[in-house]
């Protein structure tokens, strides 16, 4: 078995280039870096300024007939509910209390070859360590060759054990991937890094939705309620976040 603890010399620096933070007003959530958002810009142009959903639904009286409000769709493949959305899916993972962050390069650009061999790496990282990784997930295109794509994840074991570098990549090789860089968890302004694409533009929301399916996050196993809490459901872990954010 893999040595799966982290060791003296092995840590590797926190990466100040994750250093996103999210602005939520007017139901709109904004996303800056030094370094043109990652590329977002280049790939699917300028960030899209605020919009509203075109597409609400109507609630009506089934009595009278009267309307009597009206909601936002909230699709995952509508930007404005996406945007919406945002700090809601960050807060969830903030809620989970991740213990590292994952990008593992990929030499292919298609979501079912991704899901296929993120599939394998989980297994085949079970199988290594002994332990049971939890994952929050998303793939995004490469900015300079987008043939290809990149995973990037937030990571706990329920045991708390921190994953080494060494076991990380010996199971993406065996999986068919790539290099995965892993990081340290820094700052609770990273949580909402996951949601940078869908959030961006049009274009950026409809490539999130072929590589990722109409799931703005991945990863249906991950939440918890705080380090070593409980499992809970993924619409718990929304109704949890609402909740918290609605107190703000």
């Amino acid at each position: 078995m893999l040595k799966n603890f982290l060791e003296d010399g092995q840590l590797i620096a926190p990466d100040t280039a994750l250093d996103y933070y999210s602005n939520v007003s007017n139901q709109n959530i904004e996303f800056h870096s030094k370094d043109n958002q990652h590329g977002l810009v280049a790939l699917y142009g300028e960030r899209a300024p605020f919009i509203c959903c075109n597409n609400p639904r109507k609630r009506i009286n089934s009595y009278s007939g009267e309307i009597l409000f009206e909601s936002i769709c909230r699709l995952n493949t509508c930007l404005a509910c996406a945007r919406t959305f945002a700090p809601m899916y960050s807060k969830m993972i903030e809620i989970a209390q991740p213990s590292q962050f994952l990008t593992i390069t990929l030499f292919i650009n298609d979501g079912q070859s991704v899901r296929s061999g993120f599939t394998s790496f989980r297994r085949n990282l079970r199988r290594m360590t002994g332990e049971d990784p939890r994952f929050a997930w998303v793939v995004e295109e490469n900015v300079l060759s987008r043939d290809k794509a990149h995973i990037h994840s937030w990571m706990y074991c329920p045991s708390e054990a921190v994953l080494n570098p060494e076991s990380l990549n010996a199971a993406a090789q065996r999986s068919g991937l790539g290099h995965v860089h892993m990081s340290l968890r820094t700052r609770s302004s990273t949580y909402s890094y996951l949601t940078k694409v869908p959030a961006h533009n049009q274009a950026s929301l409809q490539a999130h939705t072929r590589l990722n399916g109409r799931e703005i996050i991945n990863g249906r196993r991950f939440w918890r309620d705080g380090r070593g809490g409980p499992f809970i459901t993924k619409p718990e872990a929304k109704w949890k976040a609402r909740q918290i954010l609605a107190t703000k």
